[in-house]
């Protein structure tokens, strides 16, 4: 910056390409979880980087979803339990999913089986969009499940 070879400007948003590319490849992993906690202060020796990692999250969670077996995931969680979490209002709005995410969100109001949510949707395009959706969901912490372990979290 003293040189004049970059401004203050440039080198942050530099800065923030890094973060976003750093956890992008943390969102790529195949094991691990990550948690998103409201209120918690950033510590006053850490730089704070004006990035938003809601896209980053969605984008990943997208790309996700659409590598899923349907068949294998409708043959496996037939009897999970699906719960909405406590978060999910506020993280659903800033994800922004999508209208079949939100369409399933909006349809789940206390705790039932992934069985029950695919009795209304006979159409294979709709059962798809489910698992996608559930896949999402449940990936964002938008939902719990209780219950058969999801054939995506056995990927290695």
């Amino acid at each position: 910056i003293a040189l004049g070879i970059l401004s203050a400007v440039e080198l942050f948003q530099h800065i923030g390409n890094q973060v976003e590319s750093r956890f992008q490849e943390l969102l790529s992993w195949s094991s691990g979880s990550y948690r998103f906690y409201r209120g918690v202060p950033c510590p006053s020796d850490v730089l704070e980087v004006p990035v938003s990692l809601f896209p980053l999250v969605r984008e990943q969670l997208l790309r996700g979803s659409e590598t899923i077996d349907v068949d294998e995931a409708l043959r496996v969680m037939g009897d999970t339990e699906v719960t909405v979490t406590s978060l999910s209002s506020v993280l659903a709005k800033r994800l922004d999913l999508g209208p079949d995410v939100t369409e399933l969100l909006g349809s789940v109001s206390k705790p039932c089986s992934v069985r029950d949510l695919m009795a209304s949707r006979k159409r294979s395009q709709e059962q798809k969009c489910l698992v996608r959706a559930l896949y999402m969901a449940s990936e964002a912490g938008l939902w719990s499940l209780d219950g058969s372990r999801p054939p995506w979290q056995n990927r290695d």
